[in-house]
């Protein structure tokens, strides 16, 4: 499925499994998820420290190395932000990752993004209400929040992008004296399309399953993923237990239940990632 050039492939696997090696049994694990996907699923499940976490890693540098883009979900958003957090330290640590793999956006609910920002009068880091400062993770993510990178894009193409210029202005109205009812549906309006621009420009979109089909992630043109990785799977797939990792793009088997219209997203993948 990769497009990269079969020896850029291999010199950039080379680089990851370098720098992050697998045991034998998660290189199996990690060649299955890459290489060999059986039905368009591969499934990977083991008790704590085991390293799944680490396993999933080392599949999403690789997927997003190869050009690949990811949609990273988990049934909580603390199984989120794990992951996520695990890729941030990874591409901060290695400057050539962060060149390979490209951006990750963490997409909250639409309503909480705009709470956020509306919350936040002034500055550009947002307060967290009645529980203190933000947590050690939350602080290493908040640059990848979509509210974050809205107003940050929103800054940077203000002067040639009348929605951006908009969208600014209705936060700084609301920062000096509050919205009417059709301000806050402008700046709900603004804040949609410019989610939009970021969904359409990001590798990895980070969120959990449940907000994984609101109608601003699901859009004609928009973020199309190569691949699901999904944590704490056992909220999605039917009779699976403890803490898994998917990854596929054909239809799913006759034995693998999807929840709601989740299965519209046909984020399931065929065949392999790689260069044999």
């Amino acid at each position: 499925m990769s497009k990269v050039p079969a020896e850029q492939q291999r010199e950039r696997l080379q680089y990851i499994l370098e720098n992050f090696p697998l045991d034998e049994t998660q290189r199996a694990a990690f060649d299955k998820s890459t290489r060999r996907i059986c039905a368009g699923i591969h499934l990977i499940h083991g008790p704590p420290g085991t390293g799944k976490t680490r396993t999933a890693l080392v599949i999403i540098l690789t997927m997003t190395a190869l050009d690949l883009r990811v949609l990273l979900a988990a049934g909580s958003n603390k199984g989120v932000d794990n992951l996520a957090v695990a890729f941030v330290k990874a591409i901060s640590e290695h400057p050539k990752l962060a060149r390979w793999c490209g951006r990750l956006v963490r997409f909250r609910t639409p309503a909480h993004q705009l709470s956020v920002l509306r919350a936040d009068n002034a500055s550009n880091r947002p307060l967290r209400r009645h529980k203190g400062d933000l947590s050690g993770s939350e602080q290493l993510l908040e640059p990848y929040q979509m509210h974050y990178l809205a107003e940050k894009h929103a800054i940077d193409h203000q002067s040639e992008d009348q929605k951006c210029a908009e969208f600014l202005a209705f936060l700084d109205q609301d920062r000096e004296g509050g919205l009417s009812r059709d301000a806050t549906k402008g700046l709900k309006s603004r804040l949609e399309y410019i989610s939009r621009k970021i969904f359409t420009e990001s590798k990895i979109v980070a969120t959990t399953l449940s907000n994984s089909i609101q109608d601003g992630l699901r859009f004609e043109g928009g973020f199309d993923p190569s691949a699901l990785i999904c944590d704490e799977s056992g909220q999605f797939l039917n009779e699976m237990k403890g803490k898994n990792i998917c990854c596929g793009r054909a239809q799913p088997p006759d034995h693998v239940k999807t929840c709601g219209t989740f299965q519209n997203l046909r984020i399931f993948l065929d065949y392999s990632f790689l260069s044999e």
